[in-house]
Protein backbone atom coordinates (compact mmCIF):
# COMPACT_ATOMS: atom_id res chain seq x y z
CA UNK A 1 0.00 0.00 0.00
CA UNK A 2 1.54 2.90 -0.96
CA UNK A 3 1.60 6.85 -0.07
CA UNK A 4 -0.55 7.73 -2.75
CA UNK A 5 -3.31 9.95 -1.60
CA UNK A 6 -6.54 10.83 -3.36
CA UNK A 7 -7.20 14.38 -3.59
CA UNK A 8 -5.42 17.48 -4.44
CA UNK A 9 -1.75 17.35 -6.05
CA UNK A 10 1.32 18.62 -4.26
CA UNK A 11 4.01 19.99 -5.97
CA UNK A 12 7.18 18.84 -5.07
CA UNK A 13 9.30 21.89 -3.58
CA UNK A 14 11.73 23.85 -6.22
CA UNK A 15 15.27 23.09 -5.82
CA UNK A 16 16.86 23.38 -9.15
CA UNK A 17 15.83 20.79 -11.46
CA UNK A 18 15.32 18.26 -8.45
CA UNK A 19 14.98 14.22 -9.61
CA UNK A 20 11.63 12.48 -8.46
CA UNK A 21 14.03 10.99 -5.84
CA UNK A 22 14.90 14.32 -3.95
CA UNK A 23 18.25 13.77 -4.92
CA UNK A 24 20.15 17.37 -5.78
CA UNK A 25 20.15 19.99 -8.52
CA UNK A 26 22.33 18.46 -11.29
CA UNK A 27 19.98 15.09 -12.88
CA UNK A 28 22.20 12.66 -13.37
CA UNK A 29 21.93 9.47 -16.61
CA UNK A 30 22.56 6.45 -16.06
CA UNK A 31 26.14 5.25 -17.35
CA UNK A 32 27.13 9.22 -16.93
CA UNK A 33 29.31 9.43 -13.81
CA UNK A 34 30.81 12.65 -15.07
CA UNK A 35 29.58 14.63 -12.11
CA UNK A 36 32.30 17.03 -10.19
CA UNK A 37 32.46 18.03 -6.92
CA UNK A 38 32.53 21.59 -7.66
CA UNK A 39 28.85 21.41 -9.30
CA UNK A 40 27.49 19.35 -6.29
CA UNK A 41 24.58 20.69 -4.68
CA UNK A 42 26.13 18.68 -1.16
CA UNK A 43 29.53 20.52 -1.46
CA UNK A 44 28.96 22.74 1.31
CA UNK A 45 27.81 19.83 3.81
CA UNK A 46 30.58 19.63 6.41
CA UNK A 47 32.19 15.83 5.37
CA UNK A 48 32.49 16.68 1.74
CA UNK A 49 33.62 20.04 2.21
CA UNK A 50 36.10 19.20 4.75
CA UNK A 51 37.43 16.13 2.40
CA UNK A 52 36.86 17.11 -1.28
CA UNK A 53 38.26 21.24 -0.49
CA UNK A 54 40.91 20.41 1.46
CA UNK A 55 43.43 22.38 2.22
CA UNK A 56 46.88 22.64 -1.03
CA UNK A 57 48.55 20.49 1.93
CA UNK A 58 46.15 18.46 3.08
CA UNK A 59 46.78 14.38 1.90
CA UNK A 60 44.18 13.99 -1.26
CA UNK A 61 41.21 11.55 -1.57
CA UNK A 62 40.68 9.50 -4.28
CA UNK A 63 37.02 10.02 -5.60
CA UNK A 64 35.00 6.84 -7.26
CA UNK A 65 31.10 8.18 -8.90
CA UNK A 66 28.75 5.37 -8.85
CA UNK A 67 24.74 4.99 -9.92
CA UNK A 68 22.34 2.17 -9.60
CA UNK A 69 18.90 1.70 -10.46
CA UNK A 70 16.02 2.38 -7.71
CA UNK A 71 14.54 -0.89 -5.69
CA UNK A 72 18.33 -2.56 -6.34
CA UNK A 73 21.17 -3.81 -3.67
CA UNK A 74 23.92 -1.64 -3.13
CA UNK A 75 25.86 -3.52 -0.56
CA UNK A 76 25.11 -7.16 0.65
CA UNK A 77 25.61 -7.71 4.10
CA UNK A 78 28.93 -8.45 5.11
CA UNK A 79 30.34 -7.27 1.58
CA UNK A 80 33.81 -5.51 2.50
CA UNK A 81 35.02 -2.84 0.47
CA UNK A 82 37.96 -0.10 0.71
CA UNK A 83 35.18 2.99 0.52
CA UNK A 84 33.17 5.08 2.30
CA UNK A 85 30.34 5.88 0.19
CA UNK A 86 27.91 9.28 0.31
CA UNK A 87 25.01 9.58 -1.23
CA UNK A 88 24.90 12.11 -3.57
CA UNK A 89 21.29 11.93 -5.47
CA UNK A 90 18.29 9.46 -4.72
CA UNK A 91 17.47 7.89 -1.18
CA UNK A 92 18.14 4.32 0.20
CA UNK A 93 17.90 2.41 3.53
CA UNK A 94 19.66 0.27 5.68
CA UNK A 95 18.66 -2.74 7.02
CA UNK A 96 18.56 -5.76 8.83
CA UNK A 97 16.52 -9.44 8.60
CA UNK A 98 15.20 -11.52 11.14
CA UNK A 99 16.16 -15.46 11.57
CA UNK A 100 12.38 -15.64 10.62
CA UNK A 101 12.55 -13.46 7.52
CA UNK A 102 11.09 -10.05 8.88
CA UNK A 103 12.73 -7.16 7.87
CA UNK A 104 14.02 -4.09 10.32
CA UNK A 105 14.63 -0.82 8.66
CA UNK A 106 17.89 0.88 10.52
CA UNK A 107 18.23 3.67 8.71
CA UNK A 108 17.08 6.24 5.80
CA UNK A 109 19.67 7.45 3.25
CA UNK A 110 19.39 10.57 1.48
CA UNK A 111 21.56 13.11 0.11
CA UNK A 112 24.41 14.02 2.23
CA UNK A 113 24.26 10.99 4.59
CA UNK A 114 26.87 8.32 4.55
CA UNK A 115 25.78 4.80 4.11
CA UNK A 116 27.25 3.22 6.74
CA UNK A 117 29.65 5.26 9.59
CA UNK A 118 31.37 2.30 10.78
CA UNK A 119 33.14 1.67 7.46
CA UNK A 120 34.87 5.05 8.11
CA UNK A 121 36.99 2.53 10.30
CA UNK A 122 36.10 -1.35 9.16
CA UNK A 123 35.77 -2.65 5.79
CA UNK A 124 32.70 -5.04 6.21
CA UNK A 125 29.75 -3.46 5.64
CA UNK A 126 27.69 -4.81 8.79
CA UNK A 127 23.99 -4.44 7.02
CA UNK A 128 22.65 -4.55 3.84
CA UNK A 129 21.69 -1.15 1.83
CA UNK A 130 18.93 -1.05 -0.95
CA UNK A 131 17.65 2.16 -2.96
CA UNK A 132 14.63 3.07 -2.74
CA UNK A 133 14.34 5.62 -6.13
CA UNK A 134 17.30 5.69 -8.44
CA UNK A 135 20.41 6.55 -6.49
CA UNK A 136 24.17 8.25 -7.21
CA UNK A 137 26.49 8.35 -5.31
CA UNK A 138 30.52 8.68 -4.41
CA UNK A 139 33.57 6.06 -2.98
CA UNK A 140 35.59 7.89 -0.98
CA UNK A 141 38.93 6.09 -0.47
CA UNK A 142 39.38 4.92 2.69
CA UNK A 143 43.35 4.25 2.85
CA UNK A 144 43.36 8.68 1.53
CA UNK A 145 40.84 9.35 4.38
CA UNK A 146 42.38 7.50 6.87
CA UNK A 147 45.92 9.54 6.07
CA UNK A 148 43.78 12.77 5.73
CA UNK A 149 42.21 12.00 9.47
CA UNK A 150 45.98 11.53 10.76
CA UNK A 151 46.75 15.00 9.53
CA UNK A 152 44.02 16.88 9.75
CA UNK A 153 41.83 17.78 13.42
CA UNK A 154 39.07 19.30 11.41
CA UNK A 155 38.34 16.83 9.43
CA UNK A 156 38.81 14.21 12.77
CA UNK A 157 35.70 16.27 14.47
CA UNK A 158 33.43 15.90 11.07
CA UNK A 159 33.69 12.55 11.35
CA UNK A 160 33.08 12.35 15.22
CA UNK A 161 30.02 14.42 14.35
CA UNK A 162 28.49 12.46 11.92
CA UNK A 163 28.74 9.28 14.42
CA UNK A 164 27.62 11.12 17.66
CA UNK A 165 24.61 11.95 15.21
CA UNK A 166 24.04 8.96 13.77
CA UNK A 167 24.27 7.00 17.40
CA UNK A 168 21.51 10.06 18.73
CA UNK A 169 19.41 8.95 15.82
CA UNK A 170 19.06 5.35 16.82
CA UNK A 171 18.71 5.84 20.30
CA UNK A 172 15.71 7.90 19.47
CA UNK A 173 14.46 5.03 17.46
CA UNK A 174 14.94 3.18 20.00
CA UNK A 175 13.04 5.38 22.78
CA UNK A 176 10.03 4.76 20.09
CA UNK A 177 10.04 1.48 19.57
CA UNK A 178 10.22 0.93 23.21
CA UNK A 179 7.60 3.42 24.92
CA UNK A 180 6.13 5.32 22.46
CA UNK A 181 2.48 5.32 20.54
CA UNK A 182 1.89 4.19 16.78
CA UNK A 183 0.80 7.91 16.73
CA UNK A 184 4.06 9.52 18.57
CA UNK A 185 6.10 7.08 16.06
CA UNK A 186 4.84 7.98 12.70
CA UNK A 187 4.61 11.84 13.89
CA UNK A 188 8.38 11.88 14.97
CA UNK A 189 9.55 10.19 12.09
CA UNK A 190 8.11 12.36 9.65
CA UNK A 191 9.32 15.49 11.64
CA UNK A 192 13.09 13.75 11.95
CA UNK A 193 12.81 13.09 8.25
CA UNK A 194 11.68 17.11 7.77
CA UNK A 195 14.39 18.04 9.71
CA UNK A 196 17.13 15.99 7.83
CA UNK A 197 16.44 17.31 4.50
CA UNK A 198 15.83 21.58 6.09
CA UNK A 199 19.15 20.60 6.67
CA UNK A 200 19.60 20.57 2.92
CA UNK A 201 17.88 22.77 2.03
CA UNK A 202 15.41 20.42 0.69
CA UNK A 203 12.10 21.86 2.80
CA UNK A 204 9.94 24.76 1.22
CA UNK A 205 7.09 25.75 2.92
CA UNK A 206 7.18 22.65 5.29
CA UNK A 207 6.90 20.66 2.34
CA UNK A 208 9.24 17.90 0.75
CA UNK A 209 10.23 15.33 -1.66
CA UNK A 210 8.83 11.78 0.22
CA UNK A 211 9.24 8.85 -1.94
CA UNK A 212 9.13 6.19 0.56
CA UNK A 213 5.86 3.56 0.77
CA UNK A 214 3.98 3.11 4.25
CA UNK A 215 5.70 -0.26 3.90
CA UNK A 216 9.11 1.61 4.92
CA UNK A 217 7.59 3.28 7.44
CA UNK A 218 5.95 -0.04 9.39
CA UNK A 219 9.60 -1.60 8.76
CA UNK A 220 11.19 1.43 10.28
CA UNK A 221 8.95 1.96 12.97
CA UNK A 222 7.67 -1.69 14.49
CA UNK A 223 4.15 -1.25 12.81
CA UNK A 224 2.01 -2.83 10.70
CA UNK A 225 1.06 -1.83 7.43
CA UNK A 226 -2.44 -1.38 8.16
CA UNK A 227 -1.58 0.60 12.03
CA UNK A 228 0.69 2.74 9.47
CA UNK A 229 -2.17 3.27 7.23
CA UNK A 230 -4.69 3.92 10.05
CA UNK A 231 -2.59 6.46 12.02
CA UNK A 232 -1.60 8.49 8.52
CA UNK A 233 -5.70 8.67 7.35
CA UNK A 234 -5.90 10.03 11.04
CA UNK A 235 -3.45 12.39 10.67
CA UNK A 236 -4.60 13.60 7.26
CA UNK A 237 -8.07 13.87 8.26
CA UNK A 238 -7.15 16.12 11.25
CA UNK A 239 -5.40 18.55 8.74
CA UNK A 240 -2.06 17.64 10.17
CA UNK A 241 -0.44 16.71 7.05
CA UNK A 242 -0.73 16.46 3.04
CA UNK A 243 1.10 13.30 0.81
CA UNK A 244 0.44 12.72 -2.48
CA UNK A 245 2.55 11.47 -5.51
CA UNK A 246 5.60 11.45 -3.25
CA UNK A 247 5.40 14.87 -1.88
CA UNK A 248 4.70 15.73 1.83
CA UNK A 249 3.46 18.67 3.35
CA UNK A 250 3.19 19.46 7.70
CA UNK A 251 0.47 21.50 7.49
CA UNK A 252 0.00 21.73 11.04
CA UNK A 253 3.66 22.35 12.57
CA UNK A 254 2.40 22.83 16.34
CA UNK A 255 0.15 20.47 16.25
CA UNK A 256 2.31 17.71 14.87
CA UNK A 257 4.93 18.20 16.92
CA UNK A 258 2.22 18.01 19.90
CA UNK A 259 1.46 14.49 18.81
CA UNK A 260 5.03 13.90 18.45
CA UNK A 261 5.53 15.06 22.13
CA UNK A 262 8.46 17.21 21.09
CA UNK A 263 9.48 20.25 23.35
Amino acid sequence: MSGKVVGKRLRAPETGSTPPGGGGAVSLKHGDASWTCQDCPLRDLPFCSNVTFAAPKKPPVRISRNQIKARQTIHRKDQTTDQIYVIREGWAFRYAITASGRRQILSFLMPGDLMASQSIFNDRMVYPVQSITDVAYCGFDRADLQKLVAKSASTTRVLVDICADERLLSEERLIDLGTRSAEERVARFLLEIMRRLDKRGRVHNQMFNFPLKQLHLADALGLTQVHVNRVLKRLRESGMIEWSRGVLKVVDLPGMRQIADMR
